[in-house]
């Protein structure tokens, strides 16, 4: 079982999360109270808030990740990566695929990406 890891993005992300959720949250609230729901109200906001929580938090360490790893950094440590790229096969219906790893914190991650030297 892996350890989720927010990252150092996480903090700066948190209070907007927090904002958002909180604001869908009254919306989703007074909506229920509108439609009579006056008991429905309550869970209605707290499953709106915490799924705009947690999509809002899920992008942001997103997209720390996707910076860290086009600055050839580490998204746990920032050391520096050692990326490897390995082309698709000549002829194959698969793309290529592109790994970055970390020798100093063990992290590892691979995607399918098909360069300009892979198969056109």
């Amino acid at each position: 079982m892996t350890a989720l890891h927010l990252g150092r993005a996480a903090l700066p992300a948190l209070l907007p999360a927090l904002f958002a959720g909180a604001a869908w949250a009254l919306a989703a609230s007074r909506l229920m109270h509108r439609a009579g729901q006056d008991e429905a109200a309550l869970a209605a906001a707290l499953v709106v808030a915490l799924a705009v929580a947690v999509t809002t938090s899920r992008w942001a360490v997103h997209e720390s990740t996707r910076e860290a790893l086009a600055a050839g950094a580490c998204p746990r440590c920032r050391r520096a990566l050692l990326p490897e790229h390995v082309h698709a096969a000549e002829g194959a219906l698969g793309a290529g695929l592109q790994l970055w790893e970390c020798t100093a914190c063990g992290y590892r991650r691979s995607e399918a990406l098909t360069c300009r030297g892979c198969r056109s």
